[in-house]
């Protein structure tokens, strides 16, 4: 029974490792404007890995291929992350007008909240007016009381 686990691991290993390798070749024939800034970075980093591994003085064709691939994912890297930071800004700019118009409506609500009040202290000046009258014609007979 342990042999024949041991089998299945080693047959499952094979089975991953063929399968990354799958996994690099298909990555590296993705076209650098379809990657995502994370496959991106990765892809730079395991460039700058093999870079390191290879010496120029050996292999001045590979180093040059690598060094042109680095920059090219690089700076595909770099555009990819600026879209993000362009996205971040609208979202900004967005917030912004969101602020501007919050600060127009309540001013609009404090003007209207002010009309009400002066209206209110209108209405009062206007009762106390109308009560004096009642009392000032209640006191001479014969006077008519106004209608208002």
């Amino acid at each position: 029974m342990e042999k024949r686990l041991d089998n299945q691991l080693k047959e499952n290993n094979k089975t991953i490792g063929e399968n990354n390798k799958k996994i690099a070749e298909c990555e590296k024939r993705l076209d650098k404007t379809t990657m995502s800034a994370n496959q991106l970075a990765r892809k730079a980093n395991a460039l700058r890995k093999e870079l390191r591994d290879t010496v120029k003085s050996l292999q001045p064709e590979k180093y040059a291929a690598l060094e042109k691939e680095l920059k090219e994912v690089e700076k595909a890297y770099g555009q990819a992350t600026k879209k993000a930071e362009g996205f971040g800004g609208s979202l900004l700019s967005l917030n912004k007008i969101k602020t501007v118009l919050a600060g127009v409506f309540v001013t609009i609500g404090a003007m209207i909240t002010g009309q009400i009040v002066g209206g209110a202290k209108g209405c009062d000046q206007y009762y106390y007016r109308v009560r004096e009258e009642k009392q000032y014609f209640g006191r001479y007979p014969g006077n008519y009381e106004k209608e208002y």
